[in-house]
């Protein structure tokens, strides 16, 4: 018995921002564009105790920036 393969709607990527992470995101970036889907990015970070809620705060919007650096650079990104 064989299924029927369903065209995703959604993708869901995690990356750590690494170089190797990012090729994850790439992929995910040219199938969500092939397949019209919906992409979610999601960034994964170490289990580290932080000193504050501010150094956290900092860190996130660090990550962000660089998250948001890293889906420009890929012009299908432009697309979803």
């Amino acid at each position: 018995m064989t299924k029927d393969w369903k065209q995703p709607g959604k993708i869901l990527v995690a990356t750590d921002l690494s170089p190797k992470s990012g090729l994850a995101v790439a992929r995910a970036i040219h199938l969500a564009a092939h397949w019209r889907a919906r992409l979610y990015v999601m960034h994964a970070v170490d289990d580290v105790p932080l000193s504050s809620f501010g150094v956290a705060s900092v860190q996130a919007k660090a990550a962000a920036t660089e998250m948001e650096r890293q889906l420009k650079s890929i012009p299908a990104a432009a697309s979803i």
